[in-house]
């Protein structure tokens, strides 16, 4: 039986004045071993660092959580707009309501076309959009809306993702969900919806364009099979099945779809639940200056002007298209999502696969 022999074993048995040619075997394994061995020894500094960064990164989160616990923070004075809001009584009108949506889902559109409809309306024809997709943070809007939506002449309307646009502890556990949803129904809620599978795949890229927030490494097919996939998606939509099946009298459902293929019918009719008189010429004003190629180039001057990427998929502005997730995914991914959406999507939402992409709602 043959046994392999050691370099060192094949040194020692090497005459006096053995051959050039195994002198020089000998000394490639030598080298082959030293490259191995600083190579192991770069992996474990590597290592060591992160760990290191990792322990300083606790250590800081510690240090922060600890001054959070005992720092005394003072309460920010409200702003005049806020105070008036929540001194109000019955007698000043304000309908208030929420809007809803899981992200990308059309919340940023629909916010716009309120915007413009609300300053229309309300005579601020020389209002500027301050915030692209946030009337809440522009105070003279809000200024506008304290003083001029009383009496229900337009809605005063929160808008927000109930937190969903990061991920949450109780995401983690088997359990049920907290019912958020009874607690935003306290007041006139509308829901804006989207075919949760070309939402996962927005959400995809703009989680990416973000940055700090997904493995720059993860693909798109390993994202809708992950924590931030469908299933958290359809998870999401179901929360507001019982109120869409009973008709709950403070509920309204707005499908990014209905106002795609109509869209002054569509915020018309969402107004109208809120108790607005809707002006139709407004609407329509409205609608044309939140149109789709409007708010991507006015989104491009942004990004140009901050010097973030021009890429397309960057954009939250991106396509805002119906089925387009059906052209980014390879086919076992499509049906994979079409599989959870069916399955697992409470009935009441059967629309997203039932009907024809163009026919829905």
């Amino acid at each position: 039986m043959v046994v392999a022999m050691s370099w060192l074993e094949r040194l020692w048995r090497l005459p006096l004045f053995g051959s050039r040619q195994a002198l020089n075997e000998v000394r490639r394994e030598l080298q082959k071993k030293r490259r191995q061995i600083e190579k192991l020894r770069a992996h474990m500094e590597a290592q060591q660092r992160q760990l290191d960064e990792e322990r300083l990164r606790c250590e800081r989160l510690a240090t922060r959580l600890q001054l959070h616990k005992t720092q005394v923070r003072p309460q920010r004075p409200l702003t005049p707009h806020r105070q008036a809001f929540q001194n109000a009584t019955e007698a000043d009108g304000y309908r208030f309501a929420t809007i809803v949506s899981y992200p990308k889902s059309g919340r940023t559109w629909f916010s716009t076309i309120y915007f413009h409809y609300a300053r229309i309306v309300l005579g601020a024809l020389d209002m500027v959009q301050q915030s692209l997709h946030m009337p809440d943070r522009n105070l003279p809007f809000q200024r506008l809306l304290a003083d001029r939506a009383k009496h229900g002449r337009i809605p005063v309307c929160t808008f927000t993702h109930l937190g969903f646009s990061g991920l949450k502890p109780f995401e983690s556990s088997d359990a049920p969900w907290p019912d958020k949803a009874s607690a935003v129904l306290r007041r006139p809620t509308i829901l804006i919806v989207r075919d949760p599978r070309d939402v996962v795949v927005s959400h995809y890229h703009h989680l990416r364009a973000a940055g700090g927030v997904l493995d720059p490494s993860l693909s798109l097919s390993e994202f809708v099979h992950g924590r931030w996939g469908i299933e958290r998606i359809v998870r999401f939509m179901n929360m507001w099945a019982p109120a869409l099946r009973t008709r709950h009298p403070q509920f309204h459902l707005c499908a990014f779809e209905s106002l795609k293929r109509d869209t002054a019918g569509t915020f018309s009719a969402a107004m109208t639940f809120l108790g607005a008189r809707v002006d139709a010429a407004a609407v329509a004003q409205a609608v044309a200056e939140s149109s789709f190629d409007l708010l991507q180039t006015r989104e491009r001057s942004n990004r140009t002007y901050q010097g973030a990427s021009l890429e397309n998929d960057a954009f939250r502005f991106r396509r805002g298209d119906v089925g387009g997730h059906a052209r980014e995914l390879p086919d076992s991914d499509a049906a994979y999502l079409t599989q959870v959406v069916s399955t697992q999507l409470d009935p009441v939402f059967g629309m997203y696969v039932s009907a024809p992409l163009d026919r829905r709602l």
